[in-house]
């Protein structure tokens, strides 16, 4: 078995009682998942880091979702069609 890097934790996250409100995560500070920008500026901004193909990014001032495709870089956003009526 490989040796996995960084800070390794062996449950879930998870708040500290289930009475508690506040997030245990921001999606924008995770690596791939599906991030929410203001804009394409910010959008682009997503550090590589935090990017992963097959990401995604809601960009709310052009109301679309778009997707990493064949890479990382911000050539490689496409916009990603959702499915009418389908649950994914």
């Amino acid at each position: 078995m490989a040796q996995n890097d960084g800070t390794l934790i062996i449950a879930e996250i998870r708040p500290n009682d289930s009475t508690d409100t506040y997030p245990v995560a921001h999606t924008n500070e995770i690596q791939g998942g599906i991030h929410q920008v203001t804009d394409i500026t910010a959008r682009d901004a997503i550090t590589t880091e935090r990017r992963i193909i097959g990401m995604l990014c809601y960009v709310i001032s052009e109301n679309k979702t778009y997707q990493l495709q064949g890479g990382i870089l911000n050539t490689n956003w496409v916009p990603w069609l959702r499915m009418q009526n389908a649950y994914i």
